[in-house]
């Protein structure tokens, strides 16, 4: 039921109407029933309108009751419960996030927390690596500063041998160029 624009009302079965399609095609039973969009969206405010007057009336009507059956104490001692009990809410709700943050924050620094044992544990193991890398590197520059030193001993003892070869030579060709000649050196 419904309220139109010059107050009458109209009983409609929506059940037995079809959707938008009855009405394109040009239903004449239901266009003479339905009401055009503006006026269904006017009724409906206007209804939710006297709905929400009546529902003020109703409430104004009884508070105006209890008010005239109270003294002035009376209503002074309920607003201040009304007040208290306000309050209390408050502290509660007030309470209750409190610690809903405290227990946010608690969680996200155990958060944090972990991460950063993890981030240590991370660099103490690549700290051990570099470290064991390190001693590696060490010990193989000594191996190679003993293969050097070996190899230098070598090439200088080959070099002093090669050269008192060459003079031992030298000396064996002058003694036979000397020895062929006749020539003595002295």
């Amino acid at each position: 039921m419904f309220s139109t624009n010059n107050g009458d009302s109209k009983i409609i079965n929506i059940h037995n109407l079809s959707d938008r399609g009855m009405r394109a095609a040009g239903a004449e039973e239901t266009s003479s029933i339905l009401p055009a969009a503006d006026e269904y969206t006017n009724t409906r405010s206007a209804v939710s309108k006297q709905f929400d007057e009546y529902l003020k009336s109703i409430n104004t009507q009884e508070l105006k009751r209890e008010v005239d059956g109270m003294g002035e104490n009376k209503l002074l001692e309920m607003y201040i419960e009304k007040v208290d009990k306000d309050q209390r809410e408050l502290r509660e709700n007030m309470k209750e996030r409190e610690e809903r943050v405290e227990k946010q924050i608690e969680a996200s620094e155990a958060r944090e927390n972990e991460r950063m044992n993890r981030i240590e544990q991370m660099i103490s193991s690549q700290n051990e690596k570099i470290d064991s890398l390190k001693e590696k590197i060490s010990e193989q520059l000594e191996e190679d500063k003993k293969y050097r030193h070996t190899n230098n001993i070598a090439i200088v003892t080959g070099v002093v041998a090669t050269v008192i070869a060459l003079i031992g030579i030298y000396y064996a060709t002058v003694s036979m160029i000397t020895d062929i000649i006749g020539v003595t050196i002295k």
